[in-house]
């Protein structure tokens, strides 16, 4: 499951320009991503079922997450990396590889939360359409049909009508897998991802320091060392500034 997920980018803003996209989505497109840009202050839950294909109701494995955001602050713990940013870091803690990579915070640009490279998805899509599902959502189904180079066949965007933060997305992989390589079967299929966005709040109360890098490392005369719980980690300092 790792392997898929680290397909998916977790800071990208969704766009309202596509070549194939007619006024209605790009006007749908652009409420979303203005919906992310005044929110202040963001809770939610982040949560994966992976599939073993299109088709299947059988979960093969499902992680949880959160993220939030207050001001340019973000924070967000998914699938074993914990990344945050503030006014004048950009942290990922990766337990996986033991690894902490520092750099410098990003622009108000890269702010908004999303789980799929929409912005490039958009641009290369062969075709996107938006149609209602039920009276609180609205799907935009982006296909990539014929495109090779592409992850994905298809990728659904279901939005909340009220609110324009995204409710949930599926992802349709392109490549057949053997997800489980430790059993006997040879069997492939091309498996579907579902994230989904569940308790959200748009006024969270924070802990204090949530949003502080001294919980992983330490700044002295412009040294950057990791603290004593992640003495073990490897420390990569990006930093320009």
């Amino acid at each position: 499951m790792k392997k898929l997920l680290s397909l998916i980018v977790f800071f990208l803003p969704l766009i309202s320009t596509a070549q194939q996209a007619n006024t209605s989505v790009a006007e749908g497109l652009h409420e979303v991503n203005q919906a992310y840009l005044k929110t202040a202050s963001l809770r939610m839950n982040v949560n994966y079922v992976l599939f073993p294909s299109y088709t299947s109701t059988v979960p093969f494995e499902s992680e949880k997450g959160v993220f939030m955001k207050q001001g340019r602050n973000t924070y967000s713990d998914l699938l074993g990396i914990v990344s945050l940013t503030n006014a004048g870091i950009s942290l990922t803690i990766d337990s996986n590889e033991q690894t902490i990579v520092a750099t410098d915070p990003p622009d108000n640009s890269m702010m908004n939360p999303s789980l799929v490279n929409i912005d490039s998805a958009l641009r290369v899509c062969n075709s996107v359409t938006a149609d209602p599902s039920g009276d609180q959502l609205m799907l935009y189904k982006l296909r990539f049909d014929n495109l090779s180079f592409s992850d994905y066949n298809a990728i659904d965007v279901y939005v909340n009508k009220q609110t324009h933060f995204i409710d949930r997305l599926i992802l349709y992989f392109r490549t057949e897998v053997d997800l489980d390589e430790t059993d006997n079967s040879k069997l492939k299929d091309r498996p579907r991802l579902e994230i989904s966005y569940t308790s959200i709040s748009t006024s969270p109360v924070f802990k204090s320091g949530q949003f502080s890098e001294t919980p992983y490392i330490r700044i002295s005369a412009k040294k950057m060392t990791c603290t004593p719980a992640y003495a073990t980690y490897r420390l990569i300092n990006n930093k320009l500034k």
